[in-house]
């Protein structure tokens, strides 16, 4: 019972996630997808005679059920016949990093117990937050020399980027690439270096691009 209940509650806790800082734009999502379903995994007492992976299915397909139940009543969601495809893509983005972790997290509380396995799944995941930190700043290309520096206001270039930029540079890295006087662009690489896209802006107006992250992830890349 234990483990159901931290199910639902782990399920309603990725409903905001998944809907406002999904993995296009925020990769980072994956890894506290997964430390959800670790939690989850932690929780579920070994038994001989029901296969771990089984029940690892069992509890992150109900962690989905839970995610796509509140999508469903807040309307926020509506499957379709002709979004089928790409809506069970979408599902498969944040169902996957919870099985990952539901299977980790039972492995570890089958082979180790709760208290080390609850340790040491701790430490992997702070482990790979850091390397997802470090990969971003890594890949993050060079700031031009001549990148302007302001303090705020609108009619600071940098301030134009991250208009256009709004959240998706939540826990981005953010680099001026290019700088004329009258346009700006800068460069967006999130968690795991993943280069998210970049915003052009100028006294005409700007645009923001989309990464390759961004296109596959959305199907549009295919």
């Amino acid at each position: 019972m234990t483990s159901i209940a931290l199910a639902v509650v782990f399920g309603l806790a990725a409903f905001p996630l998944v809907l406002v800082f999904g993995p296009v734009y925020f990769p980072w999502t994956l890894l506290v997808l997964a430390s959800f379903g670790g939690v989850v995994g932690l929780s579920i007492v070994p038994r001989a005679q029901c296969p771990g992976v089984l029940r690892g299915f069992f509890f992150a397909v109900l962690m989905v059920a839970v995610v796509l139940g509140v999508f469903t009543l807040t309307s926020n969601v509506v499957f379709a016949p002709p979004a089928l495809v790409s809506q069970l893509v979408w599902i498969g983005w944040f169902f996957s990093p919870m099985l990952v972790g539901v299977s980790a997290g039972a492995w570890l509380r089958a082979r180790l117990g709760l208290v080390r396995g609850s340790g040491i799944g701790a430490a992997l995941v702070f482990a790979i937050f850091l390397v997802g930190a470090g990969l971003a700043f890594a890949f993050a290309p060079p700031e031009i020399a001549d990148a302007p520096a302001c303090d705020g206001g609108f009619e600071c270039p940098r301030t134009q980027c991250a208009y256009m930029a709004e959240r998706r540079r939540l826990l981005a890295i953010e680099r001026v690439t290019a700088f004329d006087g009258q346009r700006i662009t800068c460069t967006y690489t999130a968690w795991g270096g993943v280069y998210i896209g970049r915003a052009d802006m100028g006294r005409s107006g700007g645009s923001w691009t989309d990464g390759a992250w961004p296109e596959i992830l959305s199907g549009r890349g295919r």
